[in-house]
């Protein structure tokens, strides 16, 4: 009888290994992938997806950031033009993102803030990571239409382009708005030389 339970314990901790090797552990950011940022940071000169955002540019920050909490750290660089995340996917990086007036949010999502005039408008624009490319989920734009200087009942609304009241509006925005944008960890910054 205690060779039958031995034998069933190290089966049952076979079994138990097994599944837990099978698990879909959270990736952790590899040495491959902090030297590979390291490297675009040093020659991003040579690199035309780094180029782009750093065209008419005195200078960038960067830094890391988890969008997708999944233990791998983005690269997140900033200019006065805008947002760039880069994304170490099959020992290659990969821009994923790249747009003017955008911030990155706590939760890994984007948002792009546009204010305007004639009349006074605001438009912001929520995109969320799917895996592979950020994809847009809510739209938000108001008009002062009476131009009197304050966003109120008389002015215009909208919701992924439809119409809607100030008081509807408010109340959808409000989700979005309660998200703070990241804070990214082992900043620097880059400067051109002229």
């Amino acid at each position: 009888m205690k060779h039958k339970m031995t034998i069933m314990m190290m089966l049952l901790s076979v079994i138990v290994f097994v599944s837990c090797k099978n698990e879909e552990m959270p990736q952790e950011s590899t040495q491959n992938e902090i030297i590979a940022f390291q490297e675009l940071l040093d020659d991003w000169q040579n690199d035309e997806n780094f180029t782009e955002i750093m065209q008419n540019c005195d200078s960038a920050e960067y830094g890391y950031y988890d969008i997708e909490d999944d233990g791998v750290k983005e690269l997140i660089v900033t200019t006065v033009r805008g947002l760039a995340i880069f994304k170490y996917d099959n020992s290659e990086i990969k821009r994923i993102y790249w747009s003017t007036y955008s911030a990155l949010l706590e939760n890994g999502m984007i948002k792009y803030y546009r204010p305007g005039e004639a009349p006074e408008n605001e438009r912001y624009v929520y995109y969320n990571y799917d895996g592979s490319e950020y994809i847009k989920i809510a739209t938000f734009e108001r008009y002062d239409k009476d131009e009197d200087g304050d966003y109120d009942s008389g002015d215009l609304y909208i919701h992924d382009r439809n119409e809607v009241s100030k008081e509807e509006w408010d109340a959808k925005h409000k989700e979005y708005l309660e998200y703070k944008e990241s804070v990214l960890i082992d900043t620097g910054e880059i400067f051109i030389e002229k």
